[in-house]
C-alpha cells in the first residue's frame, strides 16, 4: 500500500516536471530561432566567420553581390 502511494506521488511529480519542461521548451524555441538567424546574418557580412568547408568563398572574395 505504501509502495503504491509512493509510486503515485512519483508519477504525479514526474508528470508536472515534464509539463513544465514542455512549456519551457515552447518558450525557448523562438529565442533559439532568433539566435540562429542573427548568427547567419553576422556570418554573411563577416568573411572571417564563413565556414571554409561549406562556403567556397574566402576573405578576398566579397560575399555581397
Amino acid at each position: 500500500m505504501i509502495a503504491a502511494g509512493a509510486a503515485l506521488v512519483l508519477a504525479s511529480g514526474l508528470r508536472k516536471t515534464a509539463i513544465g519542461l514542455l512549456y519551457l521548451g515552447t518558450l525557448a524555441e523562438p529565442l533559439l530561432r532568433a539566435s540562429r538567424w542573427l548568427e547567419d546574418r553576422a556570418r554573411e557580412w563577416n568573411p572571417r566567420l564563413w565556414s571554409r568547408d561549406e562556403d567556397p568563398r574566402n576573405d578576398i572574395r566579397e560575399r555581397r553581390p
